[in-house]
């Protein structure tokens, strides 16, 4: 069956495209306030080939009124209540629970996103015989792309820079193989990100520095201000990859940012990387973004 969904959108894009992709609903409505309209702006493009989507904005903390505009939505559309689904991980509370009571009343189908752990987790929920029931908890395969995110967050003219440094190269030629996707030397506006990796569904920025004390502090700013909400956005992770450890301030600095550091102090433009150096850039870089693997240190 052909579904319909209204799906909450919040500060961060992600909870919305996942279940839709995972989903694959023949209609979305992306339920938005005023606040987060740039939010909905920046998925349409993304989803737009797959689906038709609706734009819709609601007050962001009347409940009666946010219900009384679903309301007015559905009966716009005639959507059918068995076709509807609703996903609850975006938005304000009042917005959640206005679809919540207009799903139960309506016996319609909802979601929502668990996306910690490194893992996307959605359950799906019906109110058969009026009683809630999860029906079934699945992981979200993989769905989206470096491209995929980074339009999802607004910004799809983003540049590879030509040139790039040794050790910059060293650590993304080391992570390829066990990474689902990794590219270098980023360009997003006037921000340059050394590299973009994905693992499955869960994004990191990192910088890769083999230098002095002042470039480290450089780089930690620039992890900080990528990760921003209104940039690349707060679940995005932040990593440091390093010759050298840092100071004790530029470590405080690092560690309230959330940002990982590793030191890889064997690496050499000539001869590379040790064995023990690769096993901790591998393990900690997919520990990271949610799954442990574990390296042969032999191989």
């Amino acid at each position: 069956m052909s579904k319909t969904m209204l799906s909450l959108v919040g500060e961060q894009p992600v909870p919305n495209v996942l279940p839709i992709r995972h989903v694959q609903p023949r209609d979305v409505a992306l339920i938005h306030t005023h606040t987060t309209r740039r939010v909905s702006d920046n998925l349409v493009p993304l989803l737009k080939n797959n689906c038709k989507v609706i734009p819709y904005e609601v007050t962001a903390y009347d409940i009666l009124k946010v219900r009384k505009s679903l309301e007015k939505l559905i009966e716009k559309h005639q959507w059918k209540a068995d076709e509807l689904i609703f996903n609850l991980t975006g938005g304000t509370k009042p917005m959640a629970w206005a679809a919540f009571q207009l799903a139960q009343e309506l016996r319609a189908e909802f979601v929502y996103l668990q996306s910690e752990g490194g893992k996307s987790l959605l359950y799906l929920y019906n109110f058969a015989a009026d009683t809630l029931s999860l029906v079934k908890k699945e992981e979200i395969a993989e769905h989206l792309s470096i491209d995929d995110y980074l339009l999802a967050h607004g910004l799809k003219g983003y540049k590879q820079q030509k040139k790039t440094q040794w050790f910059e190269l060293l650590v993304c030629q080391t992570l390829k193989p066990h990474v689902s996707e990794i590219i270098a030397n980023v360009k997003l506006w006037n921000l340059e990100i050394d590299l973009v990796v994905r693992l499955e569904n869960q994004f990191g920025i990192i910088e890769a520095k083999s230098g002095h004390s002042e470039k480290k502090k450089e780089a930690i700013d620039q992890l900080s201000t990528a990760s921003q909400r209104e940039f690349l956005g707060t679940f995005i992770k932040r990593l440091l990859v390093l010759k050298r450890p840092l100071g004790s301030d530029n470590k405080k600095l690092a560690d309230a940012h959330n940002i990982v550091e590793i030191v890889l102090p064997s690496a050499d433009e000539k001869d590379g990387i040790s064995e023990n150096d690769k096993c901790l850039l591998i393990e900690t870089v997919t520990k990271t973004l949610g799954r442990k693997r574990l390296i042969n240190k032999a191989g």
